[in-house]
């Protein structure tokens, strides 16, 4: 049993891993050599290195505005006196 649960912890730490490498790999900010370099943090520093360059790329990103989705757009009215001319 205790062997199923140190599979589990360490499969879980890989995913991890390889997640945040994907997620590095795809982000706009830092050029080819930054990526590879945050990377190999990653798998050399495997949860520390991990869980700082996530955190880090969450930092340097801006939240995207959120949409509203209560908005309807509505028919051109024609100025402030309903005029359409």
């Amino acid at each position: 049993m205790p062997e199923l649960v140190v599979f589990a912890v360490i499969g879980a730490v890989a995913f991890y891993q390889l997640y945040v490498s994907t997620i590095l790999f795809r982000a706009g900010e830092y050029d080819p050599q930054q990526q590879w370099l945050q990377v190999l943090m990653v798998w050399l520093l495997p949860l520390i290195g991990a869980l700082g360059c996530h955190l880090f790329l969450r930092s340097q990103r801006t939240p995207s505005p959120r949409q509203d989705n209560r908005f309807v757009p509505q028919e051109p009215t024609g100025g402030l006196h309903g005029d359409l001319d």
